[in-house]
């Protein structure tokens, strides 16, 4: 959704599913992103249900929450660099990643 926000800025809505043969998921993710003095920053909310099936009928649903942020760079011409803070949240499925990405373009 380009143009609700300032220049640079967009909002981001997905819903998502999956349909497999032990397990089942549907989740919303709401983002923003936005460039500011040559880096796009990042930040988004994803929810999602889990549920797992069994050969004897349905298993367990848990709820998934990951809250990440990330910042996105060209470091040199072709250049980028990434980093990433994710934070899960769940039942018994508490954690956190940080991640980082250098790449190079051909």
């Amino acid at each position: 959704w380009s143009g609700l926000l300032p220049n640079d800025t967009d909002l981001e809505a997905t819903l998502f599913g999956t349909d497999g043969s032990f397990s089942k998921l549907v989740g919303l993710r709401l983002g923003i992103r936005t460039l500011h003095e040559g880096s796009y920053w990042n930040l988004s909310w994803q929810s999602s249900r889990l549920t797992e099936s069994t050969l004897v009928g349905v298993g367990d649903t848990l709820w998934q929450h990951d809250l990440r942020a990330g910042l996105n760079r060209r470091i040199f011409e072709d250049w980028n660099f990434s980093l990433s803070l994710d934070l899960g949240l769940g039942e018994d499925q508490d954690n956190r990643r940080l991640g980082f990405h250098i790449g190079r373009r051909f």
